[in-house]
């Protein structure tokens, strides 16, 4: 019987994610175009997909914040999101 061949899965250096989305958490948008040259999609109005964001947002929730600390009083725009 032939091996099962695996699908090649996508990594990603996580220091290298957290840099690529730092702007959109902060802003909601790729200003800085990171994301584009990650390889993953932004819209027109360089916004990422709402489920792609929450998805990195709760996987990099707890380093973006120790790396990024809100500014007193304010929130973040991924932590008005998806908080």
């Amino acid at each position: 019987m032939p091996a099962k061949k695996r699908r090649e899965r996508r990594r990603v250096d996580h220091d290298a994610a957290l840099k690529a989305w730092s702007m959109v958490f902060r802003s909601g948008f790729d200003f800085l175009h990171t994301l584009e040259r990650a390889g993953l999609p932004v819209d027109g109005r360089l916004q990422p997909a709402r489920a792609e964001a929450e998805a990195a947002w709760r996987a990099l929730r707890g380093d973006f914040l120790t790396r990024y600390p809100p500014q007193e009083g304010r929130l973040w725009w991924a932590q008005r999101e998806f908080d």
